[in-house]
């Protein structure tokens, strides 16, 4: 009988310990690899997640935090939820979590379709292509001459003013937008008269190439290098 007793405890040890070290795998600094929501991919872009040792956690895009609450775990059935400081419930609920190697997978059910979350362990904010966008750009080439005049100078400014100037100096501004899921950026006038333009982006430290995928800009290359000032 002392001998199937201690059996019993040791298995409650083997599996409460395992629920445990489950539990404490979720918990780091993360970033989204991959989103899939039935068949089609929904990625964000830059999309991290910090789940710290206290059941707090931040989430943002980039070097954009734009989330953060408390989060739980249940041992039995492991699946994870989070609820922000104003108590906003999240309508699908919580996440079922698995693990393959070091990648963390969640998955549940949104209006009949199976969303499945990949995130791979991080050590610093991932950053976005709105973090590279933001800074003075001075144009180097552009395939249509009339862009040439009316794009020489670009001020991406971090509170989502954008300052256009022309060859000549004159000034456009207007309010950028990024895309969530794509390398896009809309530019949204503050002249009512003027119409808005998409941009296909790609950029880095010292360069940025737009491409117009709107109607009034389609097939526009502009390609720009960063300057320190104007």
């Amino acid at each position: 009988m002392k001998f199937q007793s201690k059996v019993i405890v040791l298995l409650f040890l083997i599996v409460a310990t395992s629920l445990y070290a489950q539990k404490e795998k979720v918990i780091g600094f993360w970033k989204v690899e991959s989103v899939s929501v039935g068949n089609r991919s929904k990625t964000p872009v830059a999309k991290w997640m910090k789940i710290n040792s206290d059941k707090s956690y931040e989430s943002g895009n980039g070097w954009l935090q734009n989330s953060k609450g408390q989060w739980s775990y249940d041992n039995k059935t492991k699946t994870y939820k989070t609820v922000d400081p104003l108590n906003v419930a999240d309508e699908f609920g919580s996440f079922l979590v698995s693990f393959d190697k070091e990648n963390m997978i969640w998955k549940r059910n949104e209006d009949g379709m199976e969303v499945k979350v990949i995130l791979i362990p991080i050590t610093e904010k991932p950053m976005s292509p709105a973090d590279y966008f933001k800074g003075m750009w001075q144009q180097t080439s552009v395939s249509n001459p009339k862009a040439e005049r009316r794009y020489n100078k670009l001020l991406i400014r971090w509170d989502r003013i954008y300052e256009n100037y022309d060859e000549k100096g004159n000034k456009e501004t207007g309010f950028w937008h990024i895309h969530g899921h794509r390398s896009e950026v809309t530019f949204i006038p503050h002249n009512l008269k003027q119409n808005r333009e998409k941009w296909k982006i790609s950029t880095n430290e010292k360069e940025l190439k737009m491409i117009g995928i709107s109607d009034n800009n389609k097939g526009i290359t502009i390609d720009y290098k960063r300057k320190n000032t104007f």
